[in-house]
């Protein structure tokens, strides 16, 4: 009878471990436990080493892990959210959150939540430079599961929070240097959606305040 020897039987332990690990990851007991160690690192940097952590990037791959490849639309657009400062509760709207009294009576003093301040100017949030890349894949994670005017009016918010907000809060008081790289693909998102520019103040369709956005070389 032919046995295998200790080298086969180590490797097809090895392969057996691997297939294991590999269909955990798609569950949600590892999305869980990966969002605990993302929460974990985030509150042990110092606030002031937080906008320059590499976890940032880190956090970002997970949610399009969990878009493109799990198909788990959900758990990446509150990754996102959550990124960005804005409210990771999926029944929460981003445009009611940002359009509403609340935010815009209080000067944006007390708003923004998650992993910012919540002023939003330290930690990730609004003013972080991958914050415009995250909020774009968030449009692009609902788009194909959500209503046409969901998409839209969440779409709007891109507008108030990087152009609108990024002008009166940032240290520079410009729009956010990243705007111009999606604004044409989420303006049209806005226009196909029918949903209307209205509840934008000022608005500026071309946003001419916005520096032209070249991708590096």
């Amino acid at each position: 009878m032919w046995r295998l020897n200790w080298k086969w039987k180590l490797t097809l332990l090895g392969v057996a471990g691997c297939l294991a690990l590999a269909g955990w990851i798609f569950t949600d007991g590892c999305h869980d436990y990966m969002l605990g160690k993302f929460n974990q690192e985030f509150s042990s940097i110092p606030e002031s080493d937080r906008r320059d952590s590499s976890w940032a990037s880190y956090f970002l791959w997970w949610a399009s892990f969990k878009q493109n490849v799990c198909g788990d639309y959900k758990a990446a657009s509150s990754m996102y959210r959550d990124f960005c400062g804005l409210p990771k509760d999926y029944k929460v709207r981003t445009w009611d959150y940002v359009s509403a009294p609340k935010f815009r009576n209080n000067d944006s003093k007390n708003s923004f939540m998650g992993k910012c301040s919540p002023n939003g100017l330290t930690g990730w949030g609004p003013t972080h430079p991958d914050a415009p890349d995250a909020f774009y894949n968030y449009l692009c994670a609902i788009e194909p599961n959500e209503a046409s005017a969901t998409t839209g009016r969440e779409a709007k918010v891109y507008y108030l929070i990087f152009y609108d907000w990024h002008m009166k809060h940032s240290a520079d008081h410009q729009p956010h240097p990243k705007f111009k790289k999606y604004w044409d693909k989420i303006r049209q998102k806005i226009l196909d959606s029918h949903v209307g520019f209205e509840g934008i103040p000022y608005f500026d369709y071309d946003a001419k305040k916005a520096a032209p956005w070249k991708e590096p070389s």
